[in-house]
């Protein structure tokens, strides 16, 4: 690790890694570092994930990206093991729920969501086991589940699969990954001044990793999520 970059990018989670491989695939002469405290990848929040991906979402911004994101998901997986499964995410609902998010389910089908409706019938007979959990229902006083929603081009992915997948082209395309190095706080001025208070360029020139200063001439990115406020403190 020199001390000058075009880029840093904090944090070797699926956020970190992606951006990573994309800038240095846009701009292959840059010069980008990828940093994290620890000594391999996904052990943030990355590695925590639910492993759900979807696209029956309300909104249109959501659901293009998601959609684009799953397309880009199914061409990463032709050629390399991310764990993608699309078998499919069902939501359980009563009649006045599913009436209550009509609006949402007709724009979706409306805007090509791949979506199949099960009747009370349908549901029983596909999973018996419904059964058991209308008599958990009832018991809590919750409401049974009348109707069905099934999100067909929905499903899970391995997150530190797709994650390993991206460092691995990154680390291809040239990029230098280091771990083991903590960024304890962001150069504010070009004299390497950490004050917060203190921001007159309204820039962030570079990181403080370990005790030393490492400046970025174009951009430094956060992808360390909820921790992003301890770099500021």
């Amino acid at each position: 690790m020199n001390g000058n970059y075009d880029f840093i990018v904090i944090g070797r989670g699926i956020t970190g890694n992606t951006t990573a491989h994309y800038i240095k695939l846009l701009e292959p002469t840059s010069r980008v570092l990828l940093v994290d405290k620890y000594e391999t990848c996904c052990k943030g929040n990355s590695g925590k994930s639910a492993e759900k991906v979807r696209d029956t979402l309300a909104s249109k911004v959501g659901r293009a990206l998601a959609r684009t994101s799953i397309r880009q998901f199914q061409e990463i997986q032709k050629g390399h093991d991310i764990g993608l499964n699309l078998m499919g995410y069902l939501w359980l609902m009563s009649e006045e729920q599913f009436e209550k998010n009509q609006r949402a389910i007709q724009d979706m089908q409306d805007n090509n969501v791949r979506l199949r409706i099960y009747d009370s019938d349908q549901l029983h007979k596909n999973l018996p086991q419904l059964a058991y959990l209308d008599a958990e229902a009832k018991r809590l006083g919750l409401p049974e589940a009348q109707l069905g929603m099934l999100g067909l081009d929905c499903g899970s992915i391995d997150p530190i699969l797709l994650t390993r997948y991206h460092e691995a082209k990154f680390r291809e395309l040239g990029g230098e990954v280091v771990g083991n190095k903590e960024v304890t706080g962001f150069v504010l001025k070009k004299d390497g001044a950490l004050t917060v208070q203190e921001f007159p360029d309204d820039k962030v020139y570079g990181v403080r990793v370990n005790g030393d200063l490492v400046y970025a001439d174009r951009a430094v990115v956060s992808a360390v999520g909820a921790w992003s406020g301890k770099l500021l403190e």
